[in-house]
């Protein structure tokens, strides 16, 4: 593997996981008030050391800040194994603009410059741009590369999110800005990508390296929230897409939907909960309902079904009587 793909992000990969102990996919975290285990991109990503957070480690703050190219070019490095040697590297010859940045961030630069077959040749004008905010068109044409994938060569720029979707990839391809969240649930969208001349996806690759780490990723629930824009906007949604609700009379009574209405608006709930990065597991809760019933929440909001929905990305409910809405990832809290 090493000999075809050099330090890919496959074998990073290989090595962060085994390094990791059955906590890393068993560590769930119960919900509020109930038994939920959850499963978050962002406590793989933590687990592994693929994002190591800023000066305060990985706050709520971090996820939300926005990635800039210098932090793109740090993770290109690091899943290519070269990280240290970019941060230990002198050189007088650099961009012009590498002063905005701190001193390892120079000594990053300065080894890209010397580096160009590395693809971060800068932006012209012996200028980087380094606290440019990426968007995510950028971000899987750096992720594409980590699999061994070169731009010209394999796809041009503007083909990126086709390309990238066709190695089962490219959820976050669109966005203008990308935010720590996404680079992390990017980074874990990897494991189902095939490396270049591979016949195995990444999460192949790292189950047949450790039957350990079979066990683990198998670990990870198929049921769980997901954040999907059919065209409104980022919505929550269950795993098959179909939207879920909040009840904006929840505001002050919980049990404001009951009986009738609850056959018009079922309620959500899954024992075993995926979060993608976007989401934070914080936010998730479970309410016991008066008949002993549980449903998930979300930033206190109960999560509800809309009976006539019958298909992904239907979304009948949004707005009934004013008082029935699409459930969003910044939904105020209750």
């Amino acid at each position: 593997m090493k000999t075809k793909f050099g330090m890919s992000v496959v074998v990073f990969l290989i090595a962060a996981f085994a390094f990791l102990s059955a906590a890393v996919f068993s560590a769930v975290v119960p919900a509020a008030d109930g038994g939920v285990r959850i499963v978050s991109d962002r406590q793989l990503v933590a687990e592994t050391g693929v994002l190591q957070g800023d000066e305060n480690g990985l706050t709520a703050a971090y996820w939300e800040k926005e990635t800039t190219r210098l932090q793109a070019a740090i993770l290109f490095l690091r899943l290519k194994g070269l990280e240290q040697e970019a941060l230990s590297f002198r050189s007088t010859d650099n961009f012009a603009d590498a002063g905005l940045v701190w001193p390892g961030g120079r000594a990053i630069l300065a080894y890209l410059k010397a580096h160009p077959e590395l693809g971060w040749a800068g932006v012209g004008g012996n200028r980087f741009d380094p606290l440019a905010v990426i968007t995510g068109q950028q971000l899987y044409k750096v992720l594409l590369e980590t699999l061994g994938y070169k731009q010209d060569v394999d796809f041009r720029y503007e083909d990126v999110p086709a390309f990238a979707r066709s190695l089962g990839i490219g959820a976050r391809v669109g966005l203008t800005k990308v935010r720590n969240k996404h680079l992390a649930g990017a980074l874990v969208e990897l494991l189902s990508a095939k490396p270049k001349g591979g016949t195995k996806t990444v999460g192949e690759l790292l189950a047949a390296f450790d039957p350990s780490i079979a066990a683990k990723l198998g670990a990870i629930p198929s049921s769980g929230i997901r954040v999907v824009d059919h065209g409104h906007g980022a919505m929550l949604t269950d795993e098959a897409g179909m939207t879920l609700y909040y009840f904006a009379r929840d505001a002050a009574d919980l049990d404001a939907c009951k009986a009738t209405c609850l056959q018009k608006w079922p309620i959500f709930y899954r024992e075993n909960l995926y979060l993608p990065a976007e989401l934070d597991p914080a936010d998730v809760g479970v309410l016991v309902r008066p008949d002993g019933a549980k449903q998930i929440t979300y930033r206190g909001w109960p999560l509800y079904y809309f009976a006539d929905d019958k298909a992904p990305g239907d979304m009948k409910g949004a707005g009934v009587n004013n008082v029935w809405f699409a459930a969003q990832p910044e939904l105020p809290v209750r």
